[in-house]
């Protein structure tokens, strides 16, 4: 039996502006897509029988196969939501991705900039604002920053660097229109670019741009530093990043990407493998080349294996990098005798006692009083406070989720794009050795080996 099972996808011819699937249905054509920085087709459509706005884009194969195989598979199921993924067919003989429109939503470039960005400016919006992305994000509620950090985390881990602010809606409040409820992340057809040469030099920081895509377009294009400007924020994603369960991302993501590409035709997804493939591999000293004259389904799986090795390196080594930072946070005088059961609670490695946080937490809080530290010491004792703070009042806010959770993606109209089951075992405790086996540790700001061994001793369980 083939590994990878053909599907009926999605398959739409025109008649006039509308949509027509094969057994006669109609998508009624409501608007074309304003703003887009490609000039490729793009519309919104609605199903005559559900009565649901999707936006159909056609696009090069390869994008089109990069875009609809993201997956929030491997997301916590309160904030799902936090992206949007899409699914894949064909328009007239042409690649396209669907995906559901999230409704009364603004682009997040709208309430910043308070205008679209003009993707084709020399210097990036992004740069150009950073401040204005600094105040916005310092504005938003706990709920929308957690939105936010979670739909980061999806992107990093699901190789997508373009991360300027048209990539974001947001939902806002019906009663107060300056407050921002919740934000989604939208369009991954950027997915994967350059992974081969990220692999190749380790660039795999969750917190910095890769080399490679830093330096292609704008100048200013470290998009996910503007948007980690907010400590709160940016702790909360080094948590997620700490805590994730690298096997399970690796895993969505393989079953994704063979549900998506099965609903292809084999011409269109063998041309949409190799377009992806060259996105892959540019810049890369040693390109992955697939064997030409082998049939299709064995080309597929030779990708499939190269590609899991790509995602769990990456994986494995921003869970590395977050680990590190959180540990740097931990480097206060008062923490000498209790920074490793701080680190557990942070990055979930084992349960620590309640009371022995409180117990640390109320020491903190003295230390943020204390007339006898430095300014930046205080400073540090207050970014570990909100940490820890911010930590346990999501716990117990997750406590009372599961009813909303339902509601949530009710609302929105959007389901997980994957249904997969896998086993909520213990999490797979990666450490530096771990990642060291795997050849993740060999860029310049990774620790020496001594350091290792000093970090692991601290840290390890």
């Amino acid at each position: 039996m083939p590994f990878i099972d053909q599907k009926d996808g999605y398959r739409f011819s025109t008649n006039s502006q509308d949509l027509i699937t094969p057994e006669g249905k109609k998508w009624l054509f409501v608007k074309k897509l304003e703003g887009r920085g490609q000039s490729a087709f793009a519309a919104f459509y609605r199903d005559e029988d559900n009565h649901q706005t999707y936006l159909v884009k056609c696009d090069a194969p390869g994008v089109c196969l990069a875009e609809a195989t993201a997956t929030r598979g491997f997301l916590p199921e309160a904030y799902k939501t936090s992206i949007n993924c899409a699914d894949i067919g064909v328009l007239n003989g042409q690649t396209m991705t669907i995906q559901p429109l999230v409704e009364n939503a603004t682009p997040l470039d709208k309430i910043v900039y308070n205008k679209k960005r003009n993707p084709r400016a020399v210097i990036s919006y992004e740069l150009r604002y950073k401040q204005q992305i600094k105040d916005f994000l310092e504005s938003l509620t706990l709920e929308a920053k957690m939105d936010l950090a979670h739909s980061l985390y999806a992107s990093t881990a699901l190789g997508d660097e373009s991360l300027h602010l048209g990539q974001f809606l947001a939902l806002m409040d019906t009663k107060d229109q300056t407050k921002v409820n919740h934000i989604v992340r939208i369009d991954f057809g950027a997915r994967e670019r350059y992974a081969l040469a990220r692999s190749e030099q380790s660039d795999f920081s969750p917190i910095k741009t890769s080399k490679h895509y830093k330096k292609s377009g704008q100048f200013g294009k470290d998009y996910i530093s503007f948007l980690l400007a907010d400590s709160c924020l940016k702790q909360q994603f080094l948590i997620l990043w700490a805590q994730s369960n690298v096997e399970k991302i690796v895993a969505t993501q393989i079953e994704t990407f063979k549900d998506k590409l099965s609903k292809l035709p084999e011409e269109q997804s063998n041309l949409a493998l190799e377009q992806l493939l060259q996105d892959m591999n540019k810049k890369a000293n040693l390109p992955y080349i697939l064997p030409k004259n082998r049939p299709y389904l064995e080309k597929v799986h030779l990708f499939l294996d190269m590609y899991k090795s790509i995602i769990r390196d990456r994986c494995i080594s921003m869970k590395q990098h977050a680990r590190q930072e959180l540990s740097k946070l931990l480097e206060l005088p008062l923490l000498r005798d209790n920074d490793k059961v701080l680190y557990n609670f942070l990055t979930k490695i084992t349960n620590v006692d309640p009371d022995q946080i409180e117990k640390l937490l109320t020491e903190i809080r003295n230390a943020t009083h204390s007339e006898n530290i430095s300014y930046s010491e205080k400073e540090r004792y207050h970014l570990l406070l909100e940490t820890i703070e911010t930590r346990l009042l999501l716990q117990k806010n997750q406590q009372h989720n599961d009813s909303s959770t339902a509601e949530m993606l009710q609302q929105f109209g959007r389901k997980s794009s994957l249904t997969i089951d896998i086993p909520d075992e213990i999490e797979q405790k990666i450490s530096i050795t771990s990642a060291a086996e795997t050849g993740s540790l060999t860029t310049s700001e990774e620790l020496s080996s001594e350091d290792e061994s000093e970090y692991v001793s601290r840290f390890s369980c």
